[in-house]
């Protein structure tokens, strides 16, 4: 249809059928990525209670056994089996990050002030009537379910030591004016493909450009390169707490624990949940950066961008910007979806024996 509109001239409807086929075919996979996760979803329910069915008859061969907390110094986890085979860990744990993990490992270890036992109780009563967000807020992790060291390498990897942010502002102009000038070569060599003198002229204009735009990339290439190199696990790992995150933030809590909670992620002048996605959109930006040593992934067509607008500055200053700014928030909010996922641990062990 496209060739036909175009080979009889027929420019302006060939584009209107051209752009509604890309927005039309936007749509398509916008909705067959939502019941692909809908379905994955709809698995990880499945597989919740499956688990459920599975503890309430002891059978605990397939759970974490918690061994790597074993401390055999403790005065009580050894005796009361808290951690290892049949233990108390494996019937009580279900979390889906890391630190959820090593959370409840201190829960289970650490004695509690009274007031704080007492609101861990309400809050573990609050969570165990909600049935279907207690689930729905598990089966949210799972799609994103830690590995052992995730949680510190995500960790590491927002206290490592930034490359441009100092001189964020120098490295911006420098990116802004040769962009402006690479464009502007490559703008008066197209009119002027008639002049052989300017063309020449302007050719070589840009061939200088585009080698000052090397020698710029060059410095930052290895900045650029630990960005994609390392986001693709803390990705899944942000995604993972952005999850849960939403599912706190839009939940109403009346339990004193789990509102103030709620509050350390809402009460301020930015969402937690808006502003780790606005990281992982970066992260997912950085994927279009062909690299060595991630051999699949990267669009080809980046470095000829980049060599014109200089796109690696942007992407490193974006990032480190980020976290510069949020690095202290991102530590309370893996701590606040931590106590959450042990809340909701115990709060389905609490449903599933009411006894």
């Amino acid at each position: 249809l496209l060739i036909t509109l175009f080979g009889f001239n027929l420019n302006t409807a060939g584009f209107i059928v051209l752009f509604t086929s890309i927005v039309c075919f936007g749509i398509v996979i916008k909705h067959h990525n939502k019941a692909a996760y809908l379905k994955k979803h709809t698995t990880f329910l499945k597989k919740i209670n499956e688990s459920e069915l599975e503890k309430g008859e002891c059978s605990l061969e397939g759970f974490d056994t918690g061994e790597r907390f074993i401390d055999q110094g403790h005065s009580y986890t050894s005796d009361l089996d808290i951690f290892g085979q049949h233990s108390i860990f494996q019937l009580v744990n279900r979390t889906t990050t890391e630190s959820g993990m090593i959370r409840l490992s201190e829960w289970l270890s650490e004695p509690a002030p009274n007031k704080e036992i007492h609101d861990r109780q309400d809050a573990i009563k609050e969570l165990s009537e909600k049935l279907e967000w207690r689930q729905d807020f598990e089966a949210s992790g799972m799609h994103f379910k830690n590995n052992r060291s995730d949680y510190y390498k995500l960790l590491d990897w927002v206290e490592a030591p930034f490359i441009l942010l100092k001189h964020r502002r120098i490295y911006t102009a420098v990116a802004i004016i040769l962009s402006i000038l690479s464009l502007l070569s490559f703008y008066f060599i197209l009119i002027n493909l008639g002049s052989a003198n300017e063309y020449v002229y302007y050719l070589l204009f840009l061939i200088i450009i585009l080698f000052v735009n090397y020698l710029v990339l060059k410095r930052v290439k290895a900045a650029a390169e630990n960005i994609v190199e390392t986001s693709t696990k803390n990705l899944s790992t942000l995604r993972g707490y952005q999850a849960l995150i939403n599912k706190i933030e839009s939940e109403s809590f009346k339990s004193t624990k789990l509102y103030e909670l709620q509050l350390l992620l809402i009460n301020s002048k930015y969402s937690a949940n808006v502003e780790i996605n606005r990281i992982c959109t970066l992260l997912d930006f950085s994927h279009q950066r062909p690299v060595e040593k991630v051999p699949i992934g990267g669009n080809y067509l980046y470095p000829l961008f980049n060599s014109f607008l200089l796109l690696d500055i942007y992407l490193i200053i974006g990032v480190e910007k980020w976290k510069s700014m949020n690095k202290v928030s991102l530590k309370s909010w893996t701590k606040i979806v931590s106590e959450f996922e042990v809340i909701n641990s115990f709060a389905g062990f609490s449903y599933s024996n009411p006894s």
